[in-house]
């Protein structure tokens, strides 16, 4: 069976046995990344946000509001990781892509739920509106 997943779910979903706030991460179009945010509590992922884009700048303005331990995964531009380590105790940095493993268990627990999957039926889930075919200007 194929079943769909966000890329940024299937990244927060290697931290199962820690819980706590997640925000996953992964570069888009120039200073922009993809991200969507996650809790994790007694081994249950919970999505807070729809996959999103966000300006570098933007995201590190978020990061600053936050006032309890927040982890930040994935595929992190420098810029962020930087400030990450300088001037913000609350957030911890883990670099990562997407394991397989956490993947093929992922299907396994739908198949396990019956969850049917086909190829028919999984469409991508975009976090902005491709504009794939279509003309500039």
């Amino acid at each position: 069976p194929i079943y769909s997943i966000s890329t940024l779910e299937a990244i927060a979903l290697s931290h199962l046995k820690t819980p706590g706030t997640y925000f996953s991460i992964i570069p888009a179009v120039g200073t922009e990344v993809n991200t969507a945010m996650f809790s994790i509590n007694n081994g249950e992922i919970n999505r807070i946000t729809d996959d999103f884009s966000i300006t570098q700048e933007v995201l590190e303005n978020k990061l600053k509001q936050f006032n309890e331990a927040i982890y930040c995964v994935g595929i992190i531009p420098e810029k962020i990781n930087s400030f990450i380590k300088s001037e913000n105790e609350v957030v911890t940095f883990i670099n990562q892509s997407v394991d397989g493993k956490v993947l093929a268990q992922f299907a396994y627990q739908k198949l396990i739920e019956g969850v049917s999957g086909s190829w028919k039926t999984v469409f991508p889930v975009y976090s902005h509106m491709p504009n794939l075919g279509q003309k500039k200007g």
